[in-house]
């Protein structure tokens, strides 16, 4: 099938190589990495995100996820590469400590969000870097040693499995899914995170689609 098709299954804007906007939306944040992707999608929801999963399936295609950029690898040729910006909602609850985010969200956001709570995140050191990628990761971060890493403060999870599904595989987590939630991984749309009340206190992240602390 081709690529031009992939406009058919999501309500996002998809670029294809020689569009205009192209080869911005497939640049990564290190510059010195040229990614040769079929096509960049920049996903409006989740509903984008399974639309994406299940048309690379037919297509045989690879799907490689960068919301903020970071991550760049110049061995993605051919793949649809999906930028998840545009899902960066953020949700604070201080009572019960947690924060519901976007896997578009970017730390900064998420940090200046807790902090009107006296709440922390367990963030990385650069403000841009997004809540997903770092949290999936590992997020070893400079609370770390008092609060543990973001992973081990995930709650929730919404994602998108590769059957191009979306699901909730982590029950770790009371709060219900929200209708509306957002998606990231292959691919992940939300995540939930619990914080920590510290002289800096840490807000845990939970999410609809993808866990980010």
């Amino acid at each position: 099938m081709g690529i031009d098709e992939l406009r058919g299954a999501v309500r996002g804007t998809v670029f294809l190589p020689g569009d205009e906007g192209f080869d911005q939306a497939a640049r990564p944040w290190n510059v010195a990495v040229t990614q040769s992707v079929a096509a960049v999608v920049q996903v409006a929801d989740a509903d984008d995100i399974a639309g994406v999963v299940r048309y690379a399936r037919r297509a045989g295609r690879t799907v490689v996820t960068q919301p903020t950029g970071h991550g760049a690898t110049g061995d993605i040729e051919n793949a649809i590469l999906v930028r998840t910006g545009k899902l960066d909602s953020i949700a604070i609850d201080p009572d019960r400590r947690l924060a519901r985010v976007g896997s578009g969200a970017q730390w900064g956001r998420v940090q200046s969000a807790a902090a009107a709570h006296g709440l922390s995140g367990l963030a990385g050191s650069n403000p841009v870097v997004g809540v997903t990628g770092y949290t999936l990761g590992g997020g070893f971060g400079w609370l770390a040693r008092a609060h543990g890493w973001a992973a081990n403060a995930v709650r929730a999870i919404d994602l998108v499995d590769a059957a191009g599904e979306r699901t909730h595989p982590w029950p770790r987590c009371s709060t219900s899914r929200s209708a509306g939630s957002e998606a990231h991984w292959p691919r992940a749309a939300r995540t939930t995170a619990r914080a920590a009340r510290s002289p800096s206190p840490t807000p845990s992240i939970c999410s609809a689609s993808a866990c980010r602390t």
